[in-house]
């Protein structure tokens, strides 16, 4: 790097005790009027004639701060933060790390050396170590890289520089990173990682993504390619921290946080990651992660269901507050949490991705989610009344209701697994009972043509109510149950 003016004074200064600086400024002066030249010149040429040298970048130290991409022979001092596996780059072997001095954290590629060669010559995660002959490079993606090729010299270092912790350079994920190219960021994992097939200039690509939170707010953290299979370990609830995350900023706006090869990620029990949670209505949720609490009184208990396509356990639970009803879709590890919950008990929801469809909404509660049973009393809208067909108002959405299963199952048009049955109440007036998939995802009997059931939480299909023509309709819903009579 370039010295300042005040700089190389120092250097002649400490080379020259017998100058003193108002003397040195004088002969500057002087070599500024007799040459025309500028102060820097004319201190050089005094260095010259002086007969004072400066040190070349391979003799004298360059803080990390002070890097810039396309330099060559520099010496440089650093700890180790991480080393990963050592990969292949066009038949070269070469193993990727992460380095700190006093001034930044930068990503470190040596060439030529495996993580055994490295090792042997004292370089690990911690070490502090000198290198002499690196040099600099920018990534594909704007970073700088430092470069160690095989021919440059390394050694641990026995000097007295003291390093300061890594945390130093961490800043929360709530900070402002609109402005940042790559940043060192905290936070806690709010959802799983999830896979697809993206395209990429016409190229089939795989990227992951998990979201990442920090008090109120939380951001994507995206994967490309190999990086993917780094971190399949990530999973909700951990307090990680990124490493030279790249930052970007996505066709909506918002920002976002890329791992690349350069990027390195540890979980950190150590570190506080506050999330604040503010209480909320269902009326106030909206699509994708909600960092809200909300409460709902169990209306009804739909039964535990396999999905075999997925390899996932569900079950749906209808829940009602003052204005609005929900459904909870709870995910695994999430209906252990509520397995003893009945009708009438409130519920706190906290921490949970929502899907709002018209009027519907759905909750989903995975093992982020936090669900807790309160001691809470909600005046709830919603009232489920025992009816017969007959007696179905307009404000009835949701009812219980006796029958008797006459015929079926039928299809409903093309829509192979959505079908109905005939069935008839207790006063005789039959009406569809339509569901999807078939009984056994709605009880716990063996119900058959021809029995007595009870229908718990059945949605009412209002159309035929308003306009009439074809019978009623009852729809099941995953939260719906119905029970054998006797």
């Amino acid at each position: 790097m370039e010295l300042s003016e005040n700089e190389l004074i120092n250097i002649i200064l400490s080379k020259r005790p017998d100058l003193t600086r108002d003397k040195l400024f004088m002969m500057i002066e002087d070599k500024v009027n007799e040459y025309k030249i500028s102060r820097k010149t004319a201190i050089y040429l005094i260095m010259i004639e002086l007969g004072i040298s400066i040190k070349s970048p391979i003799e004298r130290r360059v803080k990390f701060a002070e890097l810039i991409e396309g330099l060559s022979n520099i010496n440089i001092i650093g700890r180790i933060l991480w080393l990963k596996p050592t990969e292949k780059y066009n038949d070269v072997i070469l193993t990727r790390g992460g380095i700190m001095d006093e001034s930044a954290i930068l990503p470190i590629l040596f060439w030529g050396r495996s993580i055994e060669d490295l090792k042997d010559e004292g370089v690990f995660e911690g070490s502090i170590i000198e290198i002499h002959g690196a040099y600099t490079r920018s990534s594909l993606s704007g970073g700088l890289e430092i470069h160690v090729p095989k021919r440059s010299l390394i050694k641990q270092y026995k000097g007295d520089i003291v390093f300061p912790e890594y945390t130093k350079f961490l800043i929360p994920l709530n900070a402002d990173l609109s402005r940042s190219t790559l940043t060192n960021v905290y936070g806690k994992v709010l959802s799983g990682l999830r896979r697809k097939i993206v395209k990429v200039d016409g190229e089939s690509v795989e990227m992951a993504s998990f979201l990442l939170g920090y008090s109120d707010i939380f951001k994507r953290v995206v994967l490309w390619r190999k990086v993917i299979n780094e971190y399949q370990w990530v999973s909700p609830g951990q307090n990680i921290i990124i490493f030279l995350g790249r930052v970007k900023v996505n066709k909506f706006g918002d920002v976002e946080i890329h791992i690349n090869r350069n990027s390195y990620i540890i979980e950190d029990k150590s570190i506080e990651v506050p999330l604040i949670l503010k209480d909320s209505d269902l009326k106030s949720i909206k699509p994708g992660l909600n960092l809200l609490r909300v409460y709902g009184m169990v209306v009804s208990k739909g039964i535990t269901r396999y999905l075999p396509d997925r390899n996932r356990y569900t079950q749906s639970i209808l829940i009602a507050d003052e204005e609005k009803e929900a459904t909870l879709v709870l995910i695994d590890d999430a209906i252990k949490k509520l397995h003893d919950v009945s009708e009438g008990d409130v519920l706190a929801i906290s921490l949970f991705r929502a899907s709002v469809k018209g009027d519907a909404i759905y909750i989903f509660c995975d093992d982020t989610t936090i669900l807790e049973k309160v001691d809470k009393t909600l005046d709830v809208r919603l009232k489920i009344k025992e009816v017969t067909i007959n007696k179905i108002t307009l404000e009835d959405k949701i009812i219980n209701i006796a029958a008797k299963l006459v015929d079926g199952p039928f299809k409903i048009g093309e829509f192979a697994d959505i079908k109905y049955y005939i069935a008839e109440d207790q006063d005789g007036t039959p009406f569809k009972l339509i569901l999807r998939g078939d009984l056994t995802r709605y009880t716990k009997d063996e119900i058959k043509v021809g029995d007595n059931i009870y229908i718990k939480a059945g949605y009412v299909d209002i159309t035929p109510l308003l306009f009439g023509g074809d019978m009623p309709s009852i729809r099941l819903r995953a939260y719906s149950t119905i029970y054998k009579l006797k």
